[in-house]
């Protein structure tokens, strides 16, 4: 209806570290020109407010293909990290990185995929008795369950639900199966293994929940797991550098290693960091990933007997290995996973073959983007992205319309020296082209010329001096050659001249804290033309500002309060600046892009509903903006670069969206009254509101949030004038509908306040004059849609004329044609109704079928053109139509099935304005559409889809539209950011 709610390892930086908000020697090889700067002070220019200065941005276009990180092939294995062997001795890859279950023969064939790259986050892989694969959807939250052929059959969790109770998982990683059919499931950050029946019942946990421990009732951070041929489990319990045994009474029965005691490789009694465990009828394999080996133990004694690999990439050696299979003839699996690659060892333990390709993750070109992390773009127009999230590794270079141009680093090959990365976080490019680039888990900043030779660093380890840092996240050089550095988990900024010599510290060095003088993981920092410095705060959920002699300024949003309106981030990653000074933040938990003046004073949102569809975000960690004003993001997750463009050629938008306020989720209702434009808004959160365009150009809210009283309403759902007054009818769900009315469109007087003494009557959906009286449609759902009239208007006098079947919800327009009073209704699931009245009390159903087709359920808006009468619907097989007849009594449709477009859902709007019919669509996919006709029958689009934000997604039947100074105003629905007003630019 209106409202549409929608693992660590020891040693090493987690992958996800980057999400973890709990609330010197320096390389020289050129010297870089500039004159250093601090102590200018901030220019801050008026807030802009008015409807002629506001800011909107339309989707144009992307770089790289949504939801695709690299070519896909199965020659190579990106980060194979579990392994599993069939009945038939067939072996199964879970890949992490590529996020892929994948089968092989055991002579190196391909035979099977599950998932596609990106996809399934698979953490480990499991073949039971029968051949169904289960396999560990870590990201997501859950197990699941496929037949052998790769079709899903089951899941245990909730899709994308975290939670510690026995429905749920935090990030599961390890899967066993007994003969009996019993499932294990290693619950890391829950820090216990969850059993299951075959039937997928719950029946006990081992380890406590929520509690890492170190003795045998405990466990910390369990990983993989296996079940051997008498019924005993076995499980890597990673942190505390051990295997713990249980019987098949699941009882403990010894330990394998020293509990929390890392061992080194010339311990054989010791394991560092297990991540995996297999046993046959003898042997006990353990993936001692921290020690780049496996160690094999006696199945009955434990006793240690040999060992497998050592660091390296050859036929037997290993780096850091994940987990281990043996399959009935006594061979070795072993996931070998940054050489990416499975070996196969014989039962000798001789080496056999290796599936996927050593060293070498996957294959891709410059036109796809693992992970893409941050984006930036030279004075030219050229483009530069880095790959993050320990995936991509690379830096590529693009022109201007997105072709190659160099690139740095290996696809998915981190390394130490000047010709890879390891987890690039940042990119920023000077006034000369020159690049720099935050190499985070080298602790590094590399530099290199607008070619991609190599150039110089800055930083050589982890630490706390002035020239290191730890995982530097964000890089900017300033227009003087200066640049900053913030040194995430060192909680501060640092800032050095053009010849790299320090110069001063922004924060407290290893200090996090919420004042003005400290920060929390610090993840970006962009500069000002007056040296004014801008640091995006993440894990304080701010952006913080500082003159450019370091004294603090302002802060944008609410130090450490996350939240989703517009006075709130949750952890901003990314931020730029624009000439004008507009500061542009990537506001990743929100998915979106916040856009404020350089006082501060919101301006609007890009984006801010998660998801893949174009204009749509889905975490969301760098943003640039080009000398032009185009805005380009790091999709991240999408794996996409998606560009934006200021305003729309043809239309302007002429609110702040929301008013300013993101819960005024659609502008529903447009009406000119004495000379001046009214508003009303709908709010699922704070009640509906009237609005006016004052003569300043400034909106201002005439009327208190539900008129002030107690009763709840969603929305002013129309507007209208009638007898030198303003009405508006409320409602929606909460309450009764409600009429008020206002003689100077400010002060104004209650109508009725109860649904006409109906509480059925949940909204007053329209008003129409007709034959001296005021008519008002309700919506009624499921009840009975029905029409009320007053000859005054006043309260008391308003009689019930119209009243339909049980089932029908809302009457969605009202129209007068050919001395009739028409309406429009939809029911819930029936199909669509015309009634008619000759005068006013005596109403007739004269289309009760859909238009002669029952899938027409929804009703949209009336109007009358050239002679006919014109009406919206939707169509649950064909989508938006419109029908229309010249007689009141036969119709035929006047346009094609939805436009031609199957995301064209219902015609909601349909009015008239300088001899044109105009009907807007509503369109969850792309947005909402706008088409013209002269003549009732050939159509054109004339707006971009959704005004550029596919988050607009339609319009309130007609209600919306309104002809204000001799153009034409549409009020959109947009849950996202908050209803918008647009009117013709021509």
């Amino acid at each position: 209806m209106i409202f549409r709610l929608q693992g660590s390892s020891p040693g090493k930086k987690p992958l996800n570290k980057k999400f973890n908000c709990i609330v010197p020697v320096i390389l020289f090889t050129i010297i870089l020109f500039g004159v250093t700067h601090f102590g200018a002070d901030a220019l801050t220019p008026p807030s802009p407010s008015s409807a002629e200065s506001v800011l909107s941005f339309r989707y144009v276009g992307t770089f790289g293909e949504t939801g695709i990180p690299y070519l896909t092939d199965t020659d190579h294995l990106f980060s194979p990290e579990g392994v599993g062997v069939d009945p038939a001795g067939n072996v199964w890859v879970a890949e992490s990185g590529g996020m892929r279950a994948l089968k092989y023969s055991p002579q190196g064939e391909f035979m099977l995929r599950v998932g596609e790259a990106g996809v399934i986050n698979a953490g480990d892989i499991e073949v039971d008795d029968a051949g169904n694969i289960w396999v560990t959807d870590r990201g997501a939250m859950r197990v699941v369950k496929y037949d052998p052929k790769g079709n899903e059959l089951a899941q245990i969790g909730i899709t994308g639900e975290q939670g510690a109770d026995n429905r749920h998982f935090t990030f599961p990683i390890g899967v066993a199966v007994d003969s009996s059919g019993n499932l294990y499931v290693s619950d890391e950050f829950n820090h216990r293994v969850q059993v299951f029946d075959a039937g997928g019942a719950y029946t006990a946990t081992l380890g406590v929940t929520g509690e890492a421990g170190s003795d045998n009732a405990h466990f910390q951070n369990p990983y993989r797991m296996t079940v051997d041929r008498d019924g005993r489990l076995y499980v890597a319990d990673m942190n505390n550098h051990r295997v713990q045994v249980f019987d098949a009474n699941q009882k403990y029965l010894a330990t394998i290693g020293i509990t929390g005691e890392c061992g080194n490789a010339d311990d054989n009694l010791r394991l560092c960091a297990p991540r995996g465990v297999a046993a046959d009828a003898r042997n006990v394999y353990i993936a001692d990933a921290g020690n780049n080996r496996v160690q094999i133990f006696d199945r009955l004694t434990f006793a240690y007997r040999a060992t497998l690999g050592s660091l390296g990439s050859g036929d037997n050696q290993l780096s850091w290995p994940g987990d281990v299979a043996v399959d009935r003839a006594g061979n070795l699996f072993v996931a070998d996973a940054l050489n990416s690659r499975v070996q196969l060892f014989d039962k000798n333990l001789a080496h056999v073959r290796s599936f996927g390709t050593t060293g070498v993750p996957y294959i891709t070109d410059a036109a796809h983007y693992s992970f893409p992390e941050d984006v930036a773009v030279d004075s030219s127009g050229s483009i530069g992205i880095v790959e993050g999230y320990g995936s991509g590794q690379r830096f590529i270079k693009l022109d201007a319309s997105g072709g190659p141009l160099l690139t740095i680093g290996q696809a998915g090959v981190p390394g130490a020296d000047n010709a890879h990365f390891s987890t690039p976080e940042a990119v920023t490019f000077d006034a000369q082209g020159r690049i720099y680039i935050a190499d985070g888990y080298n602790n590094r900043i590399q530099i290199f010329d607008s070619k991609g030779g190599y150039l110089a660093s800055l930083g050589v380890s982890e630490g706390t001096g002035e020239y290191l840092f730890s995982e530097p996240r964000g890089v900017e050089v300033d227009e003087r050659g200066n640049l900053y550095v913030a040194d995430n988990f060192n909680h501060r900024v640092q800032i050095y001249d053009s010849s790299f010599n320090y110069v001063a510290t922004l924060g407290a060095s290893g200090a996090a804290g919420p004042d003005n003088s400290h920060f929390n993981q610090p993840q970006d920092v962009a500069v000002d033309k007056y040296g004014n410095i801008y640091i995006v705060d993440t894990c304080n959920h701010r952006v913080q500002k500082f003159t450019g002699s370091l004294e603090y300024q302002m802060t944008l949003g609410t130090s450490g309060e996350p939240g989703d309106d517009f006075k709130h981030f949750s952890g901003p990653t990314g931020m730029a600046l624009d000439k004008a000074g507009n500061i542009y933040v990537a506001d990743t938990g929100n998915a979106r892009v916040q856009v404020f003046n350089p006082s501060g004073a919101y301006l609007t949102t890009i984006a801010g509903d998660p998801g893949d569809k174009t204009g749509s975000l889905r975490n969301p960690r760098g943003v640039a903006v080009d000398e032009a004003g185009n805005v380009y993001v790091a999709d991240t997750e999408n794996h996409r670069i998606q560009k934006f463009t200021p305003g729309d050629p043809d239309w302007k938008q002429v609110n702040t969206n929301g008013f300013g306020e993101r819960q005024q989720q659609g502008v529903v209702s447009l009406e000119v009254f004495q000379g001046r434009l009214y508003a009303g808004s709908a709010s699922s959160s704070v009640g509906g509101q009237v609005w006016r365009l004052e003569s300043n150009q400034q909106w201002q809210a005439v009327n208190q949030p539900n008129f002030g009283i107690g009763e709840f309403s969603s929305g002013v759902i129309d507007l209208a004038v009638f007898d030198n007054e303003l009405y508006a009818g409320l409602g929606w769900f909460d309450s009764p509908g409600q009429i008020w009315r206002s003689p100077d469109g400010k002060s104004w007087h209650v109508v009725t306040t109860n649904g006409f003494n109906d509480s059925n009557n949940r909204a007053v959906t329209c008003f129409m004059e007709f034959d001296g009286g005021l008519y008002a449609g309700t919506g009624t759902p499921g009840r009975g849609a029905q029409v009320w009239r007053s000859a005054s208007g006043n309260p008391g006098s308003w009689v019930r004329v119209a009243s339909g079947e049980t089932g029908t919800s809302n009457v969605t327009g009202l129209a007068v044609f050919k001395d009739a009073l028409y309406a429009s209704v939809e029911s819930d699931h029936q199909p669509a109704q015309i009634w008619r009245t000759l005068n006013g009390r005596d109403w007739t159903t004269i289309l009760g079928d859909g238009f002669g087709d029952q899938r027409n359920i929804s009703g949209g808006g009336m109007a009358v053109f050239r002679g006919c009468l014109y009406v919206g619907s939707g169509n649950s097989a064909v989508g938006a139509q419109i029908w229309k007849t010249c007689d009141g009594e036969k119709w035929t449709p006047a346009n094609g099935e939805g436009f031609s477009d199957p995301g064209n859902e219902k015609v909601e709007l349909v009015y008239v304005f300088k001899n044109t019919l105009y009907t807007g669509t509503k369109n969850f996919t792309t947005g909402m559409q706008l088409w013209s006709s002269k003549d009732g029958t050939h159509w054109d689009q004339v707006n971009g889809d959704g005004f550029g934000d596919s988050n607009n997604y339609a319009t309130l039947w007609s209600n919306a539209a309104a002809a204000f100074r001799d153009r034409l105003g549409i009020g959109t629905w947009n849950q996202a950011n908050g209803g918008e007003i647009w009117m013709e630019n021509k």
